[in-house]
């Protein structure tokens, strides 16, 4: 049908042309905030980048005049149609590029993109007007502005005279050709979706931190849509608006948690009002360090040592904390708690904000200690945005699904955990030899659905979900094997923690699902201990900075457990939030109540009648210390 051919020009052609328009403003973008020494292969990747940002943003944009003329192809060409479809593109087109055009001054004033934070200018419109028209360069963007936008929408206009003015005839007379519509449609309905998603990874589709691909700030940034940002944070800021904790007043959770820190002097609140100076160790100890997040690593299965025999071995060769607990019942929360040393807030996303948050915790601690930093993960990186939050925080490189070989990809969790310590040995030994210490986080997954056991390996049990169990610890002895090995192992401190647990039938908001091993390994210590006292994720960071002995200011939630003990561990699971001590544990949900349980023998009944007092304690303890850390993030104080 000619009339369909023509409509898929005319829409081919405004979504070439849109791409076009979209990167002349990016180029504008890069000249003006230049020069630069960048390798020229990392800009031609965020330029690459930023065309799969623009293209998600046009496929929005004219979704609309694609239904509109597929619908229109049915009927006798009608010019108020093509009439509407036109102004439609002119005007939204010109939103689009109007936001384009005054994201290159904003970038220039705050080194990042158009964003949700523009709405609170809202509040004083004179004043953000006077600012515009008192700032005479501000006026060249305006006309340059206009004059791109008389050419898009001239060109616009030639397009729609020549194919869609031009159409004659009836629309659908046959069956025939009413499927040959509905088929054409249905396919550019399809390259349309793929196209707002982004990407063919199946587990998430592109969002802000897939941009973040490199270690130079600018070249992540280029690559965004200033439209997609300012959508997608405002959407976020909407959300996490809704999210945000309110239990008790600010003021009041702080005083509670600088009580708690024994934080006694005002001298860092320019910082943050739970930073804390830590001072140099007598012995600094420049060592490398490794952190091993275990999916799903529970503590009831390093209790079975049929399961888990090598971790068991590396306990008794360990400082090992029994008692400890993730931040949260997601992988998401455990990479946040390990890495950020941040308590988990409730449904929040620590990792799918509308802004990303930097950390004063291991990547930049360590790298402004001279550290080169890695991190190791065996599938997408984009999933839970968690890529992004890792090159954002200063990790260097990030390893994942896209650099191991096709033939090595299992499922969507990517590779197996003994194909992934592998592929880092050869990457953390070059570092070695740079004479620099490195840091390496890595993510395993074996442990996770879809469940699979490399063939190479012969499990005992004869329940898949224990074989993997089996495997993830067995793929754990390949990697200290080979570590051995290498001339870096006596000068590593190892710390190995779970994710997160798993479920055991223990109480409604399982208990199991946090309790998780936390071991640190040092080759070199001949004295290892169990320590019994209350831990978790967030504790592992300064612990081992202890050990190390670098000074440094502890801005985080985290504290010493060689020096410092707590009194009890908080968390949260999703919709409730948790505190436990040596005997009890307490739960309180959004909905459904509050609860005390004496966990130690397994009781299920709630005794909060009987111990209101202890409740009330643990409940002022858990409110406070998420309170406090949802102010500090809202505040950007997280980094020093």
């Amino acid at each position: 049908m000619k009339r369909l051919l023509q409509t898929i020009l005319f829409l081919g052609c405004v979504h070439v042309w849109t791409l076009a328009v979209a990167m002349l403003f990016r180029v504008a973008l890069y000249v003006i905030e230049g020069p630069f020494e960048f390798d020229s292969s990392l800009v031609f990747d965020a330029f690459c980048m930023g065309l799969r940002f623009d293209n998600l943003m046009s496929c929005v944009l004219i979704s609309i005049p694609i239904v509109a003329l597929f619908v229109a192809l049915f009927f006798k060409p009608n010019k108020i149609v093509h009439g509407a479809v036109y102004w439609y593109i002119c005007i939204i087109y010109s939103i689009s590029f109007f936001i384009a055009a005054v994201d290159i001054p904003y970038f220039d004033q705050f080194f990042k993109h158009v964003n949700a934070s523009v709405w609170n200018w809202f509040d004083e419109p004179s004043f953000v007007l006077k600012m515009v028209f008192s700032e005479p360069s501000y006026f060249v963007y305006g006309i340059a502005y206009s004059i791109v936008i008389l050419g898009f929408s001239l060109v616009v206009k030639k397009l729609k005279i020549r194919f869609l003015d031009s159409q004659t005839g009836a629309g659908v007379d046959s069956i025939r050709n009413g499927m040959i519509v509905g088929v054409s449609f249905v396919l550019i309905a399809f390259l349309c979706v793929m196209g707002i998603r982004g990407r063919l990874g199946q587990k998430s589709p592109v969002r802000i931190g897939t941009a973040y691909f490199c270690n130079e700030p600018f070249l992540n940034q280029l690559g965004l849509n200033p439209t997609y940002v300012l959508i997608r944070t405002t959407a976020s800021m909407s959300k996490e608006s809704k999210q945000q904790i309110h239990f008790i007043d600010d003021s009041t959770a702080i005083s509670y948690v600088r009580n708690e820190f024994g934080i006694a002097t005002d001298s860092l609140l320019e910082i943050s009002p739970i930073a804390r100076y830590v001072p140099s160790a007598d012995t600094i100890q420049r060592k490398n360090v490794v952190i091993i997040m275990m999916e799903s690593m529970a503590s009831h299965f390093v209790a079975d040592t049929a399961l888990t025999p090598f971790l068991n071995q590396l306990i008794r060769k360990s400082t090992f904390f029994p008692n400890g607990y993730s931040a949260g019942i997601h992988t998401m929360n455990g990479v946040y708690g390990t890495l950020f040393s941040f308590p988990a807030l409730m449904n929040q996303h620590p990792f799918k904000t509308g802004d990303i948050v930097t950390y004063e915790s291991w990547p930049t601690v360590m790298k402004q200690n001279g550290y080169t930093t890695f991190y190791f993960t065996t599938h997408d990186e984009q999933f839970d945005n968690i890529g992004g939050y890792m090159s954002a925080n200063n990790m260097e490189f990030v390893y994942s699904e896209k650099d191991y070989p096709s033939n090595e990809v299992r499922s969507n969790l990517g590779v197996v955990d003994d194909y992934m310590f592998r592929f880092s040995m050869p990457k953390l030994t070059e570092a070695a030899q740079e004479n620099k210490p490195f840091f390496a986080a890595f993510l395993t997954a074996s442990n996770h659905a879809p469940h699979i056991v490399p063939e190479y390996f012969t499990p005992k049990q004869a329940d898949l979900r224990y074989q993997v169990i089996e495997y993830s610890d067995y793929a754990l002895q390949l990697f200290f094997e080979q570590a051995k090995q290498q001339p870096w192992y006596n000068n590593t401190i190892f710390a190995l923690v779970g994710d997160h647990g798993a479920a055991n039938n223990d109480y409604d908001v399982s208990l199991a699902y946090h309790h998780v091993p936390i071991i640190i390994y040092d080759p070199t210590n001949e004295n290892p201990r169990v320590i019994p006292d209350m831990a978790g994720q967030i504790d592992i960071f300064p612990t081992v900075m202890g050990i190390l002995g670098f000074p440094y200011i502890n801005n985080t939630f985290g504290i010493d457990l060689m020096k410092e003990k707590r009194q009890m561990m908080f968390f949260s699971s999703d919709d409730a939030y948790c505190c436990i001590d040596s005997c009890h544990y307490f739960v309180c949900r959004n909905e459904g109540g509050e609860s005390l349980y004496a966990y130690r023998t397994q009781d299920s009944e709630n005794q909060i009648a009987d111990f209101q007092e202890k409740a009330s304690h643990m409940k002022t303890y858990a409110q406070s210390m998420i309170q406090a850390a949802q102010y500090v993030i809202l505040q950007k104080q997280a980094k020093e």
